[in-house]
């Protein structure tokens, strides 16, 4: 039976599965999200007035299965890492990222799609 790791060296372990939880958690959220704002800014796409911009094609005009599996596929590539990689201290760095991507995501979902659709869609009503 191998030797039990040093407290020391089971830190990065903690922190790489909490992170890694986050990732998911946080990953499938954005993409249930996205993918149920679809309903709301879909109308706003079909108007021939409004031109939409690369980020709201990507994020609204994608089809909904592509968009959902590129999201599933990810999340099983960041929990196929964990077992992949045995070097616990690249595996945090992975996860924290995985997690300063998610955060770039929501910023771009909410400056490039919502903003402007949701401006649109005050402007329409008025």
């Amino acid at each position: 039976m191998p030797p039990s790791p040093a407290p020391e060296d089971r830190s990065p372990v903690v922190a790489s599965l909490v992170i890694l939880f986050a990732d998911v958690f946080g990953y499938g959220a954005f993409a249930v999200h996205t993918v149920l704002s679809r309903r709301r800014y879909r109308p706003v796409l079909d108007d021939p007035m409004f031109e939409p911009s690369t980020a709201v094609e990507l994020f609204v005009g994608l089809p909904a299965p592509v968009y959902a599996a590129a999201f599933i596929l990810f999340a099983i590539g960041l929990l196929m890492k964990e077992v992949a990689v045995e070097r616990r201290g690249v595996t945090l760095r992975v996860n924290v990222l995985a997690l300063v991507g998610l955060a770039a995501l929501w910023w771009a979902w909410s400056t490039a799609v919502v903003a402007p659709l949701e401006a649109w869609i005050l402007g329409s009503k008025t």
